[in-house]
C-alpha cells in the first residue's frame, strides 16, 4: 500500500534539502514565474503556501481513509478570502493500493468567502478522481527524472461528459510538482494552464496566515 500523504509533501530532510529548510519555485504554462510552493504536513492535514507571506493556502485534510478537497485560495487580495468544499471532498485514498481508481461524487458543493465572511454557495457539478502511476517522468531543473503518481480530477460533469480536468503530479522525492489544467473540446482534452514547481531553493515554510478559522 502507498501513503499517498508522502507523495504529495517534500519529505523531511535527509540529505541536501527538506520541506523544513526549502522550497518549491518554477513556472507556468506561458512561461512565467510561478507562485511559490512551500509544503507543510501537521499530522491532519497538508498544507500548500503560495508566499513567503503565509498566504494564499491550499488546505487538504486526511484521516487514516482519505486524503480530502478542502481550502484554497479566492484572489489574491487578503488573507481572509477563500473558497472551500462544504462537505470536504474525499479525493483519493490515504492509502492507495496502486489500482482502485478514485471516488465519485454526484454533486459538490463550495462556499467563497471574503472577510472571514460566507457570501454565496455554488456547486462544481458531479465530478470524479481517478489515480494513476507511479510513471517515470522528467521534470526536469533541480528534480530531473522520477518516478510520479499523476491524480486527475474530472469536474462539472453532464450528460455530455466532464467539460474540465485537472492533473495533479505527485512525487516521493518532492512532493506536489506540477499542476495542469485541461478543457474538452471536439472530445479532446486541451492544455489551456499548467504550473510546474522543479527548483528546490532554500527557505522553509513561513507561518501560515489563514486567520478566519482554524483547520489543524
Amino acid at each position: 500500500m502507498i501513503d499517498l500523504t508522502k507523495w504529495f509533501v517534500m519529505p523531511l530532510s535527509s540529505g541536501s534539502f527538506g520541506r523544513e529548510t526549502h522550497h518549491l519555485e518554477g513556472t507556468t504554462l506561458d512561461g512565467k514565474a510561478a507562485e511559490k510552493a512551500y509544503h507543510v504536513d501537521t499530522g491532519y492535514s497538508l498544507k500548500f503556501v503560495k508566499s513567503q507571506q503565509g498566504w494564499p493556502v491550499e488546505i487538504k485534510p486526511y484521516d487514516s481513509q482519505w486524503i480530502y478537497d478542502r481550502t484554497t485560495e479566492n484572489g489574491w487580495t487578503s488573507p481572509n478570502d477563500f473558497k472551500q468544499f462544504n462537505p470536504m471532498l474525499a479525493m483519493c485514498p490515504r492509502f492507495w493500493d496502486g489500482v482502485s481508481r478514485g471516488p465519485m461524487h454526484d454533486s459538490s458543493p463550495f462556499e467563497f468567502w471574503q472577510n472571514c465572511v460566507k457570501v454565496k454557495t455554488s456547486d462544481y457539478g458531479k465530478i470524479k478522481y481517478e489515480i494513476g502511476g507511479p510513471y517515470s517522468i522528467d521534470f526536469r531543473g533541480d528534480v530531473g527524472e522520477t518516478d510520479s503518481i499523476i491524480l486527475r480530477f474530472f469536474g462539472n460533469g453532464n450528460n455530455s461528459g466532464y467539460p474540465d480536468l485537472e492533473e495533479l503530479y505527485l512525487t516521493l522525492k518532492a512532493g506536489w510538482m506540477k499542476w495542469a489544467h485541461y478543457k474538452l473540446k471536439n472530445g479532446v482534452y486541451e492544455i489551456d494552464a499548467a504550473t510546474l514547481h522543479n527548483k528546490i531553493v532554500a527557505g522553509g515554510p513561513p507561518p501560515i496566515n489563514f486567520p478566519c478559522m482554524v483547520i489543524p
